[in-house]
């Protein structure tokens, strides 16, 4: 369920379309992410996390989200107490979150992920308006073979579609900037737009 923010919600809509549709009046759900969402897609998951507030507004459902504080980064929990309205307490009791913020000013604020080590150097590769096909080779020509191939074809289709996506529907300049490590290969697409206007 957890590989990517719209898939989950995609999954987790289809799921509470089929109870619904079986005769549910009243679905609940604990959802609890999975650790390594705490790394560096955080970023993805904490706009998941407010997003979800109204994106299942169309179904009868109660819900929790699960987080371990022995283990959940203090960033994270940050996060947490401005996408959630309520904390659950001992027994049955709910506690407004202080910090929280409406989905339609969190998700209208800037997402930066922290920045990669190598990004401190000059790119591999950097292109302006590269095409999606400019854009792959650029993938396959830093690969330096040691990254798994799935990884690399993975990675080789993010590129392009976030590059046909910011041609489609950012402004001019799109860049694209690739570097490499023994273990990693880092990509960063920008462009001059300034997001979508509804969240």
């Amino acid at each position: 369920v957890y590989a990517r923010p719209t898939a989950a919600i995609r999954s987790y809509r289809q799921l509470l379309a089929d109870q619904v549709a079986a005769g549910a009046g009243q679905i609940r759900i604990i959802g609890e992410l999975p650790q390594i969402a705490f790394g560096p897609t955080w970023d993805w998951w904490a706009r998941y996390e407010s997003a979800i507030n109204h994106a299942y507004d169309d179904f009868p459902l109660w819900s929790i989200c699960a987080y371990d504080n022995r283990i959940t980064p203090p960033h994270v929990l940050d996060e947490v107490a401005r996408t959630h309205p309520r904390f659950a307490t001992i027994g049955d009791g709910h506690l407004p979150s202080p910090t929280y913020t409406e989905p339609t000013v969190y998700l209208r604020e800037e997402c930066t992920a922290p920045a990669d080590p190598l990004q401190a150097t000059a790119p591999l590769i950097e292109l302006t308006d590269p095409t999606a096909a400019q854009a792959r080779a650029a993938v396959q020509a830093v690969d330096r073979r040691v990254l798994p191939p799935d990884d690399v074809d993975d990675l080789i289709v993010a590129v392009s579609e976030t590059v046909t996506n910011a041609l489609r529907h950012g402004r001019p300049p799109v860049r694209l900037r690739l570097w490499a490590a023994q273990d990693r290969i880092v990509a960063t697409v920008s462009d001059g737009g300034d997001g979508p206007k509804d969240p």
